[in-house]
């Protein structure tokens, strides 16, 4: 049976088709920043990509209460609109290379593909709008 092409596959999308580090790590700094704490650096951040953004936070500054995190939330969220505004959301989080390819591959194979991801519904629906990507999936799901 190994030799059986797969019939469902299932994709993340940040970190696996879409290079969103960058702008996630540059927005937690600015988040924590705006919010009066030290920034986390682009090595913690990275540890915490693909989670939901309350559990993000929380895994990153477990010493602040609710309130500290919920304003470090707001601030990133206000740093990820800034950063798409400036440069649109292609830009701001490109596919990685060969990662179009490899959808048109498998999906000239036959299979289904899905999405399932920490991202919000809202986030995830504007990177598969700004990279022409709904065609290529059967279903996703998101954190929320």
């Amino acid at each position: 049976m190994a030799d059986a092409a797969p019939r469902l596959v299932i994709f993340d999308m940040d970190g696996t088709l879409i290079d969103s580090e960058a702008l996630i790590c540059g927005c937690m700094d600015a988040a924590f920043i705006a919010a009066g704490h030290t920034a986390p650096g682009a090595a913690a951040t990275r540890r915490i990509v693909g989670l939901s953004l309350p559990i993000a936070i929380a895994r990153l500054a477990p010493a602040l209460d609710e309130a500290a995190r919920a304003a470090v939330t707001a601030h990133y969220k206000d740093a990820f609109t800034r950063v798409r505004a400036d440069v649109g959301d292609a830009a701001a989080a490109p596919m990685f290379p060969g990662a179009r390819a490899a959808l048109d591959r498998i999906a000239g194979g036959g299979a289904l593909m899905a999405v399932a991801t920490g991202k919000a519904r809202r986030g995830l629906e504007r990177v598969l709008d700004a990279h022409d990507l709904r065609g290529f999936f059967t279903t996703t799901q998101s954190a929320d």
